[in-house]
């Protein structure tokens, strides 16, 4: 699992403002639907209130929030965990972390982010 710290972005609100990307190996291998990929992110601005106004704008499964092709969860340690797989499972990683959760951070901001690839999911035949 990488642990990576993100120094603080100039704004998010800049086209270039994207504090994640998949790490090199993701992308280059990434030819199949069936891994998953999970990103944990962490940052002390966080709150429960960015946590309750994102399960109100999007639709939820018990305390998961469906956000297209990824889902979200919260811990109680404060940190938010994105997960995906299928094919299109890296551009929904990236919309719903750089897009979702981190744009609403303020300039200066500080950003913990672990990722991992899970083994790839054993599906029965169709």
């Amino acid at each position: 699992m990488d642990d990576s710290y993100l120094p603080p972005s100039d704004s998010p609100s800049s086209p270039s403002h994207h504090p994640w990307t998949p790490r090199h190996e993701w992308t280059a291998a990434h030819a199949t639907g069936d891994v998953v990929y999970r990103v944990v992110l962490a940052s002390p601005r966080w709150s429960a209130r960015l946590w309750s106004a994102l399960r109100a704008a999007h639709p939820t499964d018990g305390d998961v929030v469906s956000l297209g092709g990824a889902y979200i969860g919260a811990s109680e340690s404060g940190e938010i965990e994105v997960v995906s797989a299928g094919e299109d499972a890296l551009e929904s990683l990236d919309y719903a972390i750089n897009d979702v959760l981190v744009g609403p951070l303020e300039p200066g901001h500080d950003l913990r982010v672990r990722d991992e690839e899970i083994a790839p999911l054993n599906l029965p035949p169709n």
